[in-house]
């Protein structure tokens, strides 16, 4: 029987695009051998971990209804804790809609389940700014008076253990892995141990995660072909892995850990 590749994430994951093969695209067409026929990504630039969560969940359940559990592989690239999702009744009411400035290279706002309507909304903390097209009132309001740093930390967690439970329940087979170090949990939060959340992290089954902190921080250590990132990406905090970045993740961390743990097999 055929298998069925599940994929989600942000910008580092995304299958939208046509300039970019990311490594979703990659780990498809590596896995077509092993029987991976299907590919289904509901990853999209600048989404949160809400939204990647319940896209995972619910693209999932639709496949249990013709896979089997163990036909059924799902690889999910965390995004930044800080963004923040939420669902709107009436969203021709917000103003970043009315006036149109609601970030032309991602759909905002969205949906997640095939056929409803798009009601789900998504703001980054960067959008208020007033600046560089990235004018969103409901931004500025959300994270100048209602944003929480260990509250969006717990709420990720949060995102992260419904899958991974409901994964493990279903006896699904995933990984799971982060665009950037430090994006579920900042270091200076890491470092705290805060009650708050710690019992949530604790919770984490990193046997399921890649070996490694993120594909950035593998990229910017491990690639032979820094040379595609110019100085002023190599600069930055971080920057967007270029196509042979995301092929060399796959061949060298992705598929190799999916040998360990016996979810594809090499003929010897």
């Amino acid at each position: 029987m055929s298998k069925i590749l599940l994929t989600s994430g942000c910008s580092f994951s995304e299958c939208i695009n046509h300039h970019i093969s990311t490594w979703p695209r990659h780990l498809a067409k590596e896995l077509e051998q092993y029987g991976y026929i299907k590919h289904t990504s509901s990853a999209m630039g600048s989404q949160g971990n809400g939204l990647i969560s319940r896209g995972t969940m619910y693209n999932v359940i639709e496949a249990l209804k013709t896979y089997d559990p163990k036909d059924i592989l799902v690889g999910v690239m965390w995004s930044a804790s800080h963004r923040y999702d939420f669902r709107c009744t009436n969203p021709s009411d917000l103003l970043f809609v009315q006036e149109k400035t609601h970030n032309g290279w991602i759909e905002n706002p969205t949906q997640f389940v095939k056929g409803a309507p798009k009601n789900w909304v998504i703001l980054n903390h960067h959008w208020g700014a007033d600046q560089d097209g990235h004018r969103n009132p409901e931004a500025k309001l959300f994270y100048k008076h209602f944003y929480d740093e260990i509250g969006m930390t717990i709420r990720t967690l949060e995102h992260i253990l419904r899958l991974q439970f409901f994964l493990q329940t279903k006896n699904v087979p995933y990984f799971f892995t982060n665009a950037m170090d430090y994006n579920i949990v900042s270091k200076a939060l890491l470092e705290t141990e805060n009650q708050e959340f710690q019992y949530l992290y604790d919770q984490l089954d990193l046997d399921n995660y890649l070996p490694v902190n993120s594909e950035y921080r593998w990229v910017r250590e491990n690639s032979k072909r820094l040379d595609l990132w110019g100085p002023n990406e190599l600069k930055g905090p971080w920057t967007h892995p270029k196509n042979e970045h995301h092929k060399e993740f796959v061949d060298n961390v992705i598929c190799p850990f999916l040998i360990k743990k016996g979810i594809i097999a090499v003929d010897n």
